[in-house]
């Protein structure tokens, strides 16, 4: 998916950017439960704090950016919050998209709905 954050687009694909090394600088700097694959990517879901600079540690090494983990300027959680949660949903409209179903339906359908059958 890709991030827009302090005018720059960021590139976060949890399965692929969260490798072993980086799991394991996480679990030294924040504790155990963050060397945790799918831990850490419920506690983002929640908005802790924590888990959410893991991320954003994560995004700036990835782009190139000097960044320690234990030092990631503040930053705005609900901001960033939103800001992935926008990226998220454009990345599952998108998947949707490709696998040709409509967004909109709720049963994944798509907009052609079955016909009442009639009783008599």
């Amino acid at each position: 998916m890709f991030i827009k954050w302090e005018g720059k687009e960021y590139e976060f694909d949890p399965r692929s950017d969260l490798t072993v090394q980086r799991l394991r600088v996480l679990k030294q700097t924040f504790g155990p439960e963050y060397g945790k694959f799918v831990t850490l990517m419920q506690n983002a879901a929640d908005g802790d704090a924590d888990a959410m600079v893991a991320v954003m540690w994560v995004m700036k090494t990835k782009a190139g950016e000097s960044c320690d983990p234990r030092t990631v300027p503040d930053f705005a959680l609900g901001e960033f919050m939103e800001a992935f949660g926008e990226a998220a949903t454009a990345e599952a409209d998108a998947r949707t998209e490709d696998d040709g179903v409509d967004p909109t339906s709720r049963s994944g359908a798509g907009s052609q709905g079955s016909t009442p059958t009639q009783t008599t």
